[in-house]
C-alpha cells in the first residue's frame, strides 16, 4: 500500500525530472567532447577550489575524508555532489530572519537573576548542561514544569487529542511527516472543529518528509478550511541543494500552556495502527509549565521564516511564574544548520551528558552513525566503568543505513559498550538517560544529518518524576531486545571490509 501511494504521488515525477536533468548534463558533456581537454581542465580548477573551501571549513577531519576521496577520484562528480549535499548552510535571507526574530525571544522568555540562581542550585552537578545550552542554543531552562513521558504511541495520541479538544486560543503543530490515515483524520477533524470555535490553528510540515504521504497541494486544502498552513522548504524538480536540510522537528503547542515533543510524527505506524517494520517503538513528552515557551518560540521562528510572515509574538507567551518549589527542570531547545546555529549543539550536549556520567548511560537511536568524538565519548565512559547501553532497531526501515549502523558496533563492543537490537520491530525513539538523574528526549538521531544538517529539537529533563518512567521503559526495552556481543556479532572478512568502507563514507549519510 505504501509503495502504491509513493508511485502515484509526486515522488516518481520528482525523480524523473532530476534524472532527465542529469542525463541532459551528460549529453551536453558528450556533445562537446571536442572540448574535453578544456572541460576537464576547468573541472579540475573548480574541484581544487571546492577542496580549498572544504579544508577551511570548521568540520572534523573524518567528515572531510570522503569528500577528498571523491574529489580526487572523480573531480566533476565529486564537485557536483559537494555543492548539492555537503554544505549544511541555510540561505542568507533565512539566517537574517532567524537572527532578527531571536531578538524578540530575549524580551519574552527572560528570567530574573534570582530565578536563575535558584535553577542552578537545583541542578547541582548538572549545571554545565544548562550553562552550555543557554550560551549556544538561544534558549533557557526553567523550573516548575510538569512532564509526562510516553513510550507508547497509542497513549501519546490519545493524550494529544484530549489536549487539542481543550484548546481555547491557539494550536501550533510542526512535524517532519504528516501522513493520511486514521491518526491524521482524527486530528484533522478536531482541528476543523476547534477552528469553527474560533481557535487559531497553524501547521508547518516538511515537504520532503511528507512526500508521498500528502498531495503536493494539501497545504492549500488546509488553508481553504481556515487552517493556516506552510510547507517547509518546498520541493521543486530541479537539481538543487534544497534536499540538504529539512525541518525534522516534532512540536505541538496548545494555548502556550501545553507542549509536546519527541520522536513521533503524525502517522498510523506511530500509533501502532500500521506495521511496516514490525512493532513500532517511539517516545514523546508532554510538558506543562514555562518551558513550553521555548517550543512556542521554535515553532513561530521557523513558521515565520518559511514565508516571511511576522507574528505578533507577545500574545502567544505566558508570563514566567514565580518559583513555588514544585515541578522539575526542563530545557526545551532547538538546533540546526549553520550559520544561525554556530555549532553542533545537540552533539555537544550529548558529549557533556556522557562526560559527566558516573553510573550509567542508556541510549536509544534508530540510526547509529556517529563521528569520532561521540564514539570516543561512549567508549571512554565504558572504560571508566559506566554501564553504557545502546538500543537500535533489529528490523530496519532503510537497509543501507542499517548496515551503516551495524558497522559501528564492533569498535564500541570492543571497548565495553553494550548494544541491543529491538527485536519486535523498529525503534524510532531518540533519547538518553544518564545516572537516572538527567535525560534527553527529542527528535535527534545519532547520525550526521540530524547532528549537522536538519532543524531539530528536544528537551533535557532533570529532577522530575518522569525520569523514573524513562528508566522503566529502558529496562523493558532490554528485556525484549537481543544483545549483540563480541561473541555473537559475527562478520566475515568481507563484511568487515565493507563496514570499514561504509564507516569512511558515513559522513555523506
Amino acid at each position: 500500500m505504501k509503495m502504491l501511494k509513493m508511485l502515484f504521488s509526486r515522488f516518481p515525477i520528482l525523480v524523473l525530472a532530476i534524472v532527465i536533468q542529469a542525463a541532459a548534463l551528460g549529453v551536453a558533456l558528450t556533445y562537446y567532447a571536442e572540448y574535453f581537454f578544456w572541460l576537464e581542465t576547468a573541472g579540475l580548477v573548480v574541484a581544487l577550489a571546492v577542496f580549498l573551501h572544504m579544508i577551511h571549513r570548521d568540520t572534523s577531519a573524518e567528515a572531510k575524508l570522503p569528500w577528498t576521496f571523491l574529489l580526487i577520484v572523480t573531480p566533476l562528480f565529486g564537485t557536483v555532489l559537494y555543492i548539492f549535499l555537503a554544505n549544511p548552510k541555510i540561505r542568507r535571507k533565512q539566517n537574517e530572519e532567524l537572527s532578527r526574530i531571536e531578538n524578540v525571544r530575549e524580551e519574552l522568555l527572560a528570567s530574573s537573576n534570582e530565578y536563575r540562581q535558584a535553577l542552578l542550585g537545583t541542578l547541582g552537578e548538572h549545571t554545565g548542561v544548562e550553562n552550555y545550552l543557554t550560551a549556544s542554543a538561544y534558549s533557557r531552562g526553567y523550573l516548575n514544569n510538569r512532564v509526562a513521558y510516553f513510550g507508547d504511541g497509542a497513549a501519546f495520541f490519545d493524550d494529544l487529542c484530549r489536549s487539542l479538544e481543550e484548546a481555547e486560543q491557539f494550536i501550533f503543530m510542526e512535524y517532519f511527516i504528516i501522513e493520511h490515515g486514521a491518526v491524521w483524520d482524527k486530528i484533522h477533524e478536531i482541528l476543523l472543529r476547534k477552528r469553527r470555535e474560533g481557535v487559531e490553528v497553524r501547521i508547518l510540515y516538511d515537504d520532503f518528509g511528507s512526500l508521498g504521504k500528502l498531495s503536493g497541494n494539501y497545504h492549500k486544502r488546509l488553508i481553504s478550511e481556515g487552517i493556516e498552513c506552510r510547507r517547509f522548504n518546498p520541493i521543486r524538480p530541479v537539481l538543487s541543494g534544497i534536499f540538504n536540510y529539512r525541518d525534522h522537528r516534532k512540536i505541538t503547542v496548545i494555548d502556550g500552556k501545553i507542549g509536546y515533543t519527541g520522536g513521533m510524527n503524525i502517522g498510523d505506524e506511530y500509533a501502532g495502527l500500521a506495521h511496516p517494520y514490525g512493532r513500532w517503538k517511539d517516545s514523546s513528552l508532554r510538558i506543562e509549565g514555562p518551558s513550553v515557551g521555548n517550543l512556542t518560540f521554535l515553532f513561530l521562528q521557523l513558521y515565520d521564516t518559511t514565508d516571511g510572515t511576522t507574528s505578533e509574538y507577545a500574545k502567544y507567551f505566558l508570563p514566567i511564574p514565580s518559583l513555588d518549589g514544585t515541578g522539575g527542570y526542563v530545557h526545551a531547545f532547538g538546533c540546526g544548520p549553520l550559520p544561525f546555529y554556530r555549532e553542533q549543539i545537540a552533539e555537544n550536549t550529548f558529549l557533556n551528558m556522557i562526560g559527566a556520567a558516573r553510573r550509567r548511560v542508556y541510549v536509544t537511536t534508530p540510526y547509529l552513525i556517529t563521528d569520532r568524538a561521540l564514539m570516543t565519548a561512549l567508549k571512554n565512559a565504558a572504560k571508566r566503568g559506566v554501564d553504557v547501553r545502546i538500543v537500535t532497531p533489529h528490523i530496519p526501515d532503510k537497509k543501507l543505513v542499517f548496515q551503516l549502523t551495524r558497522a559501528s558496533y564492533r569498535p564500541l563492543l570492543e571497548d565495553g559498550v553494550r548494544i541491543y537490537e529491538y527485536t519486535p520491530g523498529f525503534i524510532h525513539s531518540k533519547q538518553m538517560l544518564v545516572d537516572d538523574e538527567i535525560a534527553f528526549v527529542g527528535t535527534i538521531n545519532l547520525d550526521y544529518r540530524s547532528l549537522s544538517h536538519h532543524f531539530e529539537c528536544g528537551a533535557i529533563l532533570c529532577r522530575t518524576p518522569a525520569l523514573t518512567d524513562i528508566g522503566r521503559d529502558f529496562e523493558e526495552l532490554f528485556e525484549v531486545s537481543q544483545e549483540q556481543t563480541r561473541e555473537n556479532f559475527k562478520q566475515s572478512l568481507c563484511g568487515r571490509a565493507i563496514s570499514s568502507v561504509l564507516l569512511m563514507f558515513s559522513p555523506l549519510f
